[in-house]
């Protein structure tokens, strides 16, 4: 221990760092999870490339997934929130996206201060195109890993996802 953080040193494991109750901090943490993030980012490069070569930026991306991967229409409250794009973008991105024919815009029923959305067939179509191209793309990252790494890799991200509780609203 030095200085009331503990220390490693060049013969200790990372495995015996486990069981001091101090370690890790938060600052190693932020630490760890943001280099992972970077490298994560990075290995995807290619998934985003191919996407962007389609002439879509990031936020039109991600709300086209979420349209597309969506068994009815929703909110565009609910795109705001979940893809933490600003009500003033989505609005513009969602526009764009009615003059192009993709989209299908309305009151709620219910409550007509809340915009609902969904795609048209025109707009499933795009959605079909983007989900194929990154499709081929992670597959072609896949195809590196023999059969138990991608096992591995499938483990490891269910642990991440349970212990950040990520999943669909």
């Amino acid at each position: 221990m030095e200085g009331g953080r503990h220390t490693q040193s060049a013969g200790e494991s990372t495995r015996a760092r486990h069981a001091d109750p101090e370690w890790p901090t938060q600052e190693e943490t932020v630490a760890a999870v943001r280099r992972f993030n970077a490298r994560y980012f990075a290995r995807m490069a290619p998934v985003r490339r191919a996407l962007i070569r389609r002439g879509f930026n990031g936020r039109e991306l991600r709300i086209l997934s979420a349209l597309g991967g969506a068994p009815q229409q929703l909110s565009s409250a609910w795109l705001v929130g979940w893809l933490g794009i600003g009500e003033a973008r989505v609005s513009r991105i969602l526009k764009d996206f009615r003059r192009r024919g993709w989209v299908e815009c309305w009151r709620g029923l219910e409550d007509a201060r809340i915009n609902e959305v969904q795609l048209t067939d025109a707009g499933r179509r795009i959605s079909a195109m983007l989900d194929q191209t990154a499709d081929d793309a992670v597959a072609k990252l896949l195809c590196e890993l023999d059969p138990q790494r991608r096992r591995d890799l499938l483990s490891a991200m269910d642990a991440i996802a349970a212990i950040l509780r990520l999943q669909h609203r």
